[in-house]
């Protein structure tokens, strides 16, 4: 079946049907991962997606980071006077706020 991904946009082809055979069964994803990907409203996410958030989840654990500890750039970025959180900076803070965010990490936009 085609699908879009929520995350990105792009289309992939998702086999939930054959689960064993879908491009994203051969992904391993981290435990932490698993448990941020619980709390989103995605349905089905790429293959790539997937990959960066597990990716992002390792970063995070890695680097100890902390919301004391922001970095512009990866965490925000400025829009005029305005200090904007990327996707970065949500997954790190663990929740959505529901304030639909532009960059929400969980799938509220």
């Amino acid at each position: 079946m085609q699908k879009t991904c929520q995350r990105c946009g792009s289309a992939f082809s998702c086999l939930v049907n054959d689960i064993a055979n879908c491009g994203c069964s051969s992904i391993q994803l981290s435990s932490e991962t698993k448990i941020y990907l619980a709390k989103t409203k995605y349905d089905c996410l790429c293959s790539s997606c997937l990959m960066e958030i597990n990716q992002i989840q390792e970063h995070i654990l890695k680097e100890s980071t902390s919301l004391d500890i922001m970095v512009e750039g990866l965490d925000y970025y400025y829009e005029g006077p305005y200090k904007v959180m990327k996707e970065y900076f949500h997954i790190k803070r663990g929740y959505c706020c529901g304030s639909g965010c532009r960059h929400c990490a969980y799938g509220n936009v």
